[in-house]
């Protein structure tokens, strides 16, 4: 990933617009009339040769006909994106990270936090 990403985003990112999925997860979509010329125009600014993996390391693909972040299972919005996922995306060095490594990391640390609390919850602290 490079700034290459994040210069991409601040081209699209007046298209992003939150929504809610079926499963009542806040998320992010791609709305325009004019997405495909916008693409297609940032892309050519940026000198990128393969728009669509770039959309793929942004998270976003396209589903019944709906431009949307791949699925993930806690709530996404713009704020979080921009912090979470675009600023890791725009300093990455390494070539291997992108949307679907940053949900899947996000939400071990989920999994551990709630196993804490869980843990907690069962066995409580001993009385002093």
């Amino acid at each position: 990933m490079s700034q290459v990403h994040r210069d991409y985003f601040d081209i699209i990112r007046p298209l992003i617009h939150p929504y809610q999925q079926e499963n009542g997860i806040m998320s992010l979509e791609i709305q325009g009339a004019a997405v495909l010329l916008v693409f297609m125009t940032a892309a050519n600014r940026l000198g990128i040769q393969n728009t669509q993996q770039i959309l793929t390391d942004l998270g976003f693909t396209l589903s019944n006909d709906r431009i949307s972040l791949l699925p993930h299972p806690f709530d996404i919005d713009m704020n979080y994106y921009q912090r979470n996922v675009i600023g890791p995306l725009s300093t990455d060095t390494s070539g291997r990270l992108n949307f679907a490594s940053i949900v899947q990391r996000t939400r071990n640390v989920h999994d551990q936090i709630d196993a804490y609390l869980d843990y907690f919850r069962y066995f409580p602290s001993s009385p002093l």
